[in-house]
């Protein structure tokens, strides 16, 4: 399958492009040549947002644990994405399939993370990060907007205006990092 591969930062509730990067491949030597992982691509498109305490939201492609904390204490940013099983700082237990429906394990970090593994449906995980909630007090109320994000990003719906209220709190801007592939 061939394609561009364009990354986007929105503001999720304007629908504004904030910023753009194009995926090129891998550059030759000289002034153009940029580092294509992920942790340079998300550091360069976030610099116009930087240190405005805004949450960035993730599709699965970008976010990690020591992604989330980094843009935490360094950009002034928290982070709220759906992880990919392969990231070597999620535990196997959080992996693991067979759980009862609807049931969430919580793990808190030491750096204001709160990394979830919920169940929506038999034999499925979905791993979720966030900088944005990093306490056990609320875990029925995290449960229920990872729920929603989770929902969103899986089925490709869109939110009502109360489902938004829930997930981008009025104390938060929200800020959206996707691939788009054309």
């Amino acid at each position: 399958m061939y394609g561009i591969k364009i990354q986007a930062l929105v503001i999720a509730r304007l629908f504004y492009t904030i910023n753009l990067e194009g995926y090129l491949g891998v550059q030759p030597a000289g002034p153009y040549a940029v580092e294509n992982s992920i942790t340079a691509v998300t550091k360069r498109m976030i610099q116009l947002i930087s240190d405005t305490g805004r949450n960035v939201t993730m599709d699965n492609w970008y976010p990690s644990v020591p992604l989330a904390e980094d843009l935490l204490t360094q950009y002034n940013l928290t982070v709220v994405g759906i992880l990919k099983k392969n990231k070597p700082e999620i535990p196997d237990d959080f992996k693991k399939k067979g759980r009862e429906v609807s049931s969430s394990l919580f793990r808190f970090g030491k750096n204001h993370s709160t990394l979830v593994s919920y169940c929506p449906k038999k034999n499925k995980v979905v791993l979720q990060l966030s900088t944005m909630h990093n306490d056990a007090s609320g875990s029925a109320s995290i449960s229920y907007y990872l729920a929603l994000l989770t929902d969103c990003a899986t089925q490709g719906g869109r939110l009502s205006e109360a489902e938004k209220s829930v997930i981008f709190p009025m104390a938060y801007s929200s800020v959206r990092m996707r691939n788009a592939k054309q």
